[in-house]
């Protein structure tokens, strides 16, 4: 049972992240021909305007792929702003989600100031980069 809330959660995860490729790409104007869930074989899909929509049998990624994309060189027929704009809106929304995340977390336990919410979760990472022995020199 723990195996099978740990794959959800990171279907979870991975749905946030291809969701702000998708609505990054959305934002900049850029068609949409797919947005998957997973690889490998189809499990369900449906199309609506034009986006086809897809769960996957292998849930170890996802992809947004715009449409009229054949090989790699077409890509870089975007425009570089939308293309910025469509490759940054994935880690964008995962950072949202983790703050987000942070906050709620914040608020469920009662601690509610602008230290707690922001300041602290700021000061908590810090001083574990620093004590880490990773990443001391």
């Amino acid at each position: 049972m723990t195996y099978i809330m740990i794959i959800l959660l990171i279907c979870f995860l991975i749905f946030i992240h291809e969701l702000g490729h998708f609505l990054a790409a959305k934002v900049s104007g850029i068609p949409i021909a797919r947005f998957s869930i997973g690889f490998g074989p189809v499990l369900f899909s449906r199309t609506i305007k034009g986006t086809q929509y897809c769960i996957c049998a292998l849930p170890l990624g996802g992809y947004v792929m715009p449409d009229g994309i054949k090989e790699l060189d077409d890509l870089y027929s975007i425009p570089l702003r939308k293309r910025l704009l469509y490759t940054l809106g994935g880690p964008l929304a995962n950072i949202i989600f983790a703050l987000f995340g942070i906050l709620l977390l914040n608020l469920i336990t009662g601690n509610i100031s602008f230290y707690s919410i922001v300041i602290d979760p700021i000061y908590q990472t810090l001083l574990y980069l620093y004590k880490s022995p990773a990443l001391s020199v």
